[in-house]
């Protein structure tokens, strides 16, 4: 078995560290970032627009095909969910009182109005 080294010839590309900067030198200059600094750059991040939904009655499903009913009192950047009031609805419409509740914004499948939505 005979092991295949770089050691004399310039033509096969070398990993040194001079070989690398000069790799990326000329990759940027190819290619220049109009941001080269864009990872540094505080981009506001996303959030749910759920404030039209505050202080209302809504319908949740989530999850396992749960349903849950209660009251939006808060939401976070990662769309968990505080409801008020709240209960869950069980397969042939038993209700399950939960007072209370944290939804974790992943289990979320779908939110809907239970009362009517004010556009202004």
């Amino acid at each position: 078995m005979s092991v295949l080294r770089n050691n004399f010839d310039p033509t096969i590309p070398s990993f040194s560290a001079e070989r690398t900067a000069e790799a990326s030198a000329w990759y940027d200059a190819q290619f220049p970032n109009p941001h080269p600094h864009s990872y540094l750059i505080n981009m506001p991040q996303a959030q749910p627009e759920l404030k039209k939904y505050m202080e209302k009655r809504v319908y949740c499903q989530i999850n396992g095909n749960r349903k849950v009913i209660g009251i939006l009192r808060g939401y976070d950047v990662f769309m968990n969910i505080v409801l008020d009031e709240a209960f869950e609805e069980k397969d042939g419409g038993e209700k399950v009182p939960m007072g209370m509740c944290c939804i974790r914004g992943n289990s979320l499948i779908m939110i809907e109005a239970l009362e009517r939505i004010d556009t202004k």
